[in-house]
């Protein structure tokens, strides 16, 4: 048995050796290619697999020759073929969980993290016309500003899959709040992304501990009165509301005491509530919308990954289990509490650290 596995191997190993000698004709022979005969763009699905392994890192643009590469598999199909089978490879992840009964709607603790940017909203058509160059803050957040970012529908449909069986999700961000919050939740509603858990986005400006939050929040619901809560309660929409009602005679006084504090908007109706997003502490006091980021400010500056690991290990210490983490950048998928599994989506235009 031994002398035939060995002449087996010799032969192979002959074939190996004369393979490259052979003269091959014809069609057949221009679909073999041999180093130096490749075709332009295989260095460009070279790079790609290499950023989608997570092998190139740092760069800060699609090199100049695959351009129209990347510009070719983002919009002739194949990028949608690639992303719908992470899609459904996903969606049969999310079958098993609420087929072992592994509690997505027992405690309601069962989570999943999906990112915004080309995940849920689809950013080709500014990269394209920036040729895929360097990232541009103000560029882009004018972009965003515009509300266009269409859905990307085999997303949604996985989103939406996850509510229907029962599961948070939780939408983090590393967009600004406070210049992008209202529109990004606007352009996420227009595409169809509703019913999410929370909206987590960076917060720029500085911010006061959590805990001189809920002392400012004890201090106001001391005073509590009974008020109806029920009327034009959704005109602060997706804010995860809280039991208890707040009537802060003295808000305006104490805000100068928590001069971090901001007056953001000025609402006609007052809704006495008190509510948690984003962890921070949101009041609504005699029409004054007042918000305080409680968040500590070390996270201004700081890498997307170093980022989303806080807010995620925030859920964590909130009792949530993250049971799938979906996005387009190892950033995204990396770092502290990622979840039980992480699903990346193809994205070869840009590099978030």
């Amino acid at each position: 048995m031994a002398s035939r596995a060995l002449a087996a191997w010799r032969h192979l190993t002959l074939l190996a050796l004369l393979l490259p000698r052979l003269s091959l004709e014809g069609a057949a022979a221009r679909q073999c290619f041999w180093p130096g005969q490749a075709p332009e763009d295989a260095g460009c699905l070279s790079w790609r697999v290499m950023v989608e392994a997570n092998n190139a890192r740092g760069w800060r643009t699609v090199p100049a020759p695959c351009v129209g590469y990347v510009k070719g598999y983002m919009t002739r199909g194949q990028y949608l073929r690639d992303l719908a089978g992470v899609m459904e490879q996903a969606s049969g992840y999310a079958d098993q969980i609420a087929g072992a009964g592994a509690g997505a709607d027992d405690d309601g603790l069962d989570a999943w993290v999906f990112d915004i940017d080309d995940t849920c909203l689809s950013n080709l058509p500014y990269y394209e016309t920036k040729q895929f160059g360097a990232y541009d803050p103000l560029a882009f957040k004018a972009w965003a500003s515009r509300e266009a970012c269409r859905g990307i529908p085999p997303v949604l449909g996985l989103f939406t899959a996850l509510l229907e069986k029962g599961f948070k999700v939780f939408l983090l961000s590393g967009r600004d709040e406070e210049t992008l919050g209202p529109c990004t939740a606007g352009n996420l509603e227009a595409e169809g992304f509703s019913g999410y858990e929370r909206l987590i986005m960076r917060c720029e400006h500085a911010a006061i501990p959590l805990s001189e939050c809920v002392s400012f929040v004890t201090r106001c619901s001391s005073a509590s009165r009974d008020v109806d809560t029920a009327e034009h309660s959704d005109s602060l929409p997706n804010r995860k509301r809280l039991d208890g009602s707040c009537f802060c005679e003295q808000a305006s006084h104490d805000h100068d005491l928590y001069p971090q504090i901001a007056v953001k908007n000025v609402i006609r109706t007052i809704i006495y509530q008190i509510a948690l997003t984003n962890n921070s502490v949101l009041l609504t006091c005699h029409g004054l919308l007042l918000v305080s980021a409680c968040r500590t400010p070390e996270y201004r500056g700081q890498s997307s990954s170093v980022f989303k690991s806080a807010m995620r290990k925030q859920l964590v210490d909130e009792g949530y289990r993250i049971r799938g983490n979906v996005g387009d950048q190892w950033s995204d998928l990396q770092g502290d509490c990622v979840g039980d599994r992480v699903f990346k989506i193809p994205n070869p235009m840009y590099f978030v650290p």
